[in-house]
Formats: C-alpha cells, sequence, structure tokens
C-alpha cells in the first residue's frame, strides 16, 4: 500500500538520503555529475532542506510503500488557491512498476476552468471534476442551472464544461 507522510523538519535527513540515491539516477544521462553534485548541494543539503521548509513554504510528504520509504513530493503554495509541484520522485527500483496505478490522480476545478494549466497536466490526471454547484447569484441554494437564463448569471453546468474543453481537457475525463 502507497502512504503520503507530511515530512517535517526532522524528516530532513531521510529526504537527504532518498534524494542521494534518487536524484543522481533519474538525471545521470542529462546532467554532468559536476552539474548533480551541485544541484544536491542546492537542493538537498540539510541547511537547504530546512531553508526551503522553513523560508520557502515547500511542504514535502515522504512517500512509503508497504512501510519503506521509497520516495518525496514537495509542493510549495504561490497564491490563494495555488500550489506548484516542485518536487515528485520515486526510487528507481520503484518506477515503472504501476505502484500508483491502483491510485486514481483526480483534480476539483473551478467552473470556470481558470487557473489551471489543463494541456500540462492532464498527462497525469485521470478525472476532472468541475466544481459546478451554487452557480446562482445570492444565496447558496445547493443547485446548478444546465443552462443560462434570465435567472442565472452567465454561469451553467454547459458553459462550464465548454470552459474546460476550451482550456484543454479531453471530453472523457470530465465529470
Amino acid at each position: 500500500m502507497i502512504v503520503f507522510r507530511k515530512a517535517g523538519l526532522e524528516d530532513t535527513p531521510l529526504i537527504e538520503e532518498l534524494a542521494q540515491e534518487i536524484f543522481p539516477a533519474t538525471y545521470k544521462e542529462m546532467l554532468s555529475e559536476g552539474q548533480i553534485e551541485f544541484m544536491m548541494e542546492w537542493m538537498y543539503s540539510q541547511e537547504n532542506l530546512r531553508r526551503q521548509i522553513l523560508e520557502d513554504g515547500h511542504i514535502y510528504h515522504i512517500v512509503y510503500y508497504e512501510e519503506e520509504p521509497v520516495g518525496y513530493v514537495s509542493l510549495q503554495q504561490q497564491g490563494e488557491r495555488l500550489w506548484h509541484l516542485q518536487k515528485i520522485y520515486l526510487k528507481p527500483r520503484m518506477q515503472g512498476k504501476a505502484v500508483g496505478k491502483k491510485k486514481l490522480l483526480t483534480l476539483a476545478t473551478v467552473c470556470n476552468a481558470k487557473y489551471i494549466d489543463f494541456p500540462a497536466i492532464m498527462p497525469y490526471v485521470d478525472f476532472v471534476n468541475i466544481m459546478a454547484y451554487d452557480m446562482t447569484m445570492g444565496t447558496a441554494k445547493h443547485h446548478s442551472p444546465l443552462f443560462t437564463s434570465e435567472n442565472t448569471s452567465d454561469l451553467s453546468a454547459a458553459n462550464s464544461i465548454d470552459a474546460h474543453l476550451a482550456a484543454g481537457v479531453p471530453a472523457h475525463k470530465l465529470v
């Protein structure tokens, strides 16, 4: 079973240890040994991991498979509802084993399809759930108009679907 556990400052040695195995193996065909050494110090030294967490707002998670740490993920908030996936790595022996195939990666989006670069993320997302409730003006009524009318704003289920299709979401991935 795959488990993600939020990491704290006490986990920086584990993140560094995982990175020492994962990062060089991942980039050995793209970067020189000197570049890899520079990147390892710049991103994964204890001092820089602590800075990322304390000052830059990175939130690390350790990925466990069958209770063994096998990878890490780093997220950084860049706006009220905007997060940047900074890092996502697995040990080389875990890559390509379809460990994550037992899980679906879904995304809940605002009804107007703004704020997300859909073409960039669609290869990794199984379904996009359009948050299309409460589209009426004023008090929450817990329903959504199928089409716009004189009784609704320009928000409707049909307009939401059209916006997502225009933004690059394939129809078969819309929920």
